[in-house]
């Protein structure tokens, strides 16, 4: 695996600015929508930054539920009826299993009050997440995870597009490259989960606009996390499974793997997403 390591003190989730509260027994996360986060040309915040926010804030429930053993990330499944809101979006996250090796979450997103803690109407969207406690005798939870404090959301400090931050390169349309670097990794050594499904969307939402010859943007997505990228980089193949149309009503169909080229080219991950035109967006 190398010598690369998880470093906190410069991990692309510090520039993004979330935020996390505990409610009973639940994490509640929120973020601010920012350019940087959304679809390039449009305030339409990416699935993949819910699904990462998710994963740090259900994801620190599982850390609980597994302790002392680290919780891996197993799937996602983000599923929307209406575009996210401007402004600052919250979860509602229930932990709806929590056995001694699998846990599994549902967590409701939100548009948030004036307060920016609590929920302010109906759902938007939708997230399941599979977690399981790691079988390697390394895999420990570093000390006090679990017991994290809470965390007012900011303004994220990201003076790029988070794709960019994250060192991710689009090869050609539907390929793209994530290095294995300190700042995008978790505490596992392997690419942290939203940071991995940053690049699934970015190799699906390529592969669709050279498909349609229209800027396209995922808008549902459904992520299985099946290896850890252990060398690295980690790299997207995508099949154009379904061409959508012009007005958005019928979406884009893709399919990406991800693969780590430096570890025999093992497969680490298949995604499946549905995109629409950006000018549908809203």
């Amino acid at each position: 695996m190398g010598d690369v390591v998880f470093d906190r003190s410069n991990h692309f989730l510090m520039s993004c600015g979330f935020g996390s509260s505990r409610v009973g027994d639940a994490i509640v996360g929120s973020m601010m929508t920012v350019p940087e986060l959304c679809f390039p040309g449009s305030d339409v915040v990416r699935p993949s930054v819910l699904v990462t926010l998710t994963d740090v804030t259900a994801g620190r429930m599982a850390a609980v539920a597994t302790a002392p053993k680290l919780s891996m990330t197993v799937d996602f499944h983000y599923q929307a009826w209406a575009p996210p809101p401007v402004g600052v979006i919250v979860t509602d996250p229930h932990l709806r299993k929590a056995g001694a090796t699998t846990v599994v979450t549902e967590t409701f997103l939100h548009e948030a009050d004036s307060t920016g803690t609590r929920a302010a109407g109906p759902a938007f969207a939708v997230v399941l997440g599979t977690f399981l406690a790691s079988v390697r005798p390394g895999d420990i939870l570093p000390p006090a995870m679990d017991r994290l404090g809470d965390i007012m959301h900011g303004r994220p400090m990201l003076s790029v597009p988070l794709p960019e931050r994250l060192g991710i390169v689009v090869l050609e349309p539907g390929v793209v490259e994530i290095a294995r670097r300190q700042d995008v990794l978790n505490p596992a050594g392997t690419i942290q989960g939203g940071a991995f499904c940053v690049a699934c969307e970015v190799g699906a939402e390529t592969a669709a606009t050279e498909a349609t010859g229209s800027a396209q943007a995922v808008v549902d997505l459904d992520l299985r996390y099946l290896s850890a990228t252990r060398v690295g980089p980690g790299r997207s193949s995508t099949v154009v499974l379904r061409v959508g149309t012009a007005d958005g009503t019928i979406p884009t169909i893709t399919r990406v793997e991800m693969r780590d080229p430096g570890n025999g080219d093992r497969l680490t991950g298949i995604a499946l997403c549905s995109s629409v035109p950006t000018t549908t967006l809203r």
